[in-house]
């Protein structure tokens, strides 16, 4: 239960920041997907996998408030949580810099192809346009950022772990 309200709080305060302070900040910065790196984060570093449920949840919550950028952000970002399931697990288990970037590159790929593919449905069942390349090159700086992001808090890693294990969030 308690692990559970955890989830909540990191759930409000990740999303809080991601669609107001994230959103607010200078092209190309606003791309930086917080979400997605807290979740390679945990499941990747800490071995947590219900924070994976945080992705399909954000997913949810942009679709809900109609703050996406294509529809069905629910379906890609549950196809997301999948696959970086599957690839910190089967593909980059180790808790290297390297398994944590691939496994975040992975994840933004996976974002990125499901959107495409969503945004090419939606065109042709509702003959409007979508700027294909939009998508893209938003993909791209969330990988580019992404990166950058984790080179320099991956040396933060294992003193955020013992941290949450003082606290007995953490295994």
């Amino acid at each position: 239960m308690t692990r559970l309200i955890y989830l909540t709080i990191s759930f409000i305060i990740l999303h809080t920041l991601q669609v107001t302070f994230v959103a607010s900040l200078p092209h190309p910065f606003d791309r930086i997907e917080l979400l997605i790196l807290a979740a390679a984060y945990a499941t990747q570093f800490l071995g947590k996998w219900p924070f994976l449920s945080l992705l399909f949840m954000h997913g949810l919550v942009l679709d809900m408030l109609g703050l996406s950028a294509v529809p069905m952000e629910t379906l890609s970002y549950a196809m997301v949580a999948i696959i970086g399931r599957l690839s910190a697990q089967h593909l980059f288990s180790n808790r290297s810099f390297y398994g944590m970037s691939a496994t975040v590159l992975v994840m933004i790929a996976t974002l990125t192809l499901s959107r495409l593919v969503i945004a090419i449905g939606a065109t042709a069942v509702t003959q409007q346009s979508i700027q294909l390349t939009a998508i893209l090159e938003i993909g791209m700086w969330q990988a580019i950022l992404g990166i950058v992001i984790l080179f320099f808090i991956f040396p933060l890693a294992q003193p955020t772990r013992e941290l949450l294990r003082n606290l007995r969030l953490v295994d």
